[in-house]
Formats: structure tokens, sequence, C-alpha cells
């Protein structure tokens, strides 16, 4: 027996020296535009809804009932507050608890808006109840 030797043909793809490339026709490449242009475009030409709303969003029966109402100025601060009740989130993903939530209030409010540091006081007692 005896040993194989493989034998390269000069003109093979592995033994070729020569440095003429194929071109290749290819097409012109788009110019890719980023998220930040396309949402500029969409605000630029599309009507969209601006009003500053309060709401409150709570469950009822079937339904999800969604009540709104105006902010007189331009707020400063929103707070959002959501209820759930833990047996009804128990084994959902932290991301869709949401959908199950009993009420949500979402509530705008200016900084000499009285309401305001009511707010801002018990959250203060909240984080210093957990920090403390």
């Amino acid at each position: 027996m005896s040993p194989s030797v493989s034998k390269i043909k000069p003109n093979s793809k592995r033994n070729a020296t020569s440095g003429k490339k194929k071109s290749r026709n290819k097409k012109p490449t788009k110019i890719r535009k980023s998220n930040r242009e396309n949402v500029a475009e969409l605000l630029q030409t599309e009507e969209i809804d601006v009003d500053i709303k309060n709401s409150l969003t709570f469950r009822q029966g079937d339904g999800v009932v969604t009540i709104k109402c105006p902010v007189d100025d331009k707020p400063s601060h929103l707070y959002v507050i959501s209820r759930y009740k833990m047996s009804n989130i128990e084994n959902v993903l932290v991301k869709d608890r949401w959908k199950f939530s009993e009420a949500i209030i979402r509530l705008h409010t200016n900084d000499n808006h009285p309401l305001n540091t009511s707010l801002n006081q018990v959250i203060i007692v909240i984080i210093s109840m957990f920090s403390g």
C-alpha cells in the first residue's frame, strides 16, 4: 500500500495567486434613517393630541372605564398610582402586570398645587420607611 497524495491543480482556487478580483454589480445602498428622524417626520406630518389630562382608569364588571379631565396649566409633576390584588398578579410577568391592575391614577400637578405638597410628603414618608 502506498500513501495517497493529493495533487493541487495549478488553476484551482486554493492555489490562485492572481490579484484580479471579479467585480460584482452591486445595487446602490439605501440610506437608512434613524428612529429619531422617523419620529420627527411623524410628528411633523401627523396631528397628535397633546392635551395633557389627569385620568382614573378602573375595572368595572368585564370592562375598563377611564375618566379623563384636562389640566389647566402645564404640569411639572406626574404621579402614577396603581392598585393591584396580589392574587391576580402572582404568576404574571412583571411587564404584563399593568393589564391586571384594579385601578390606575395618573395625576399631573404643578409646583404650587396644594395636592403636590401633600403627595410629596407621602412619598418622602414611604421612601424613609424603606431606606431607614
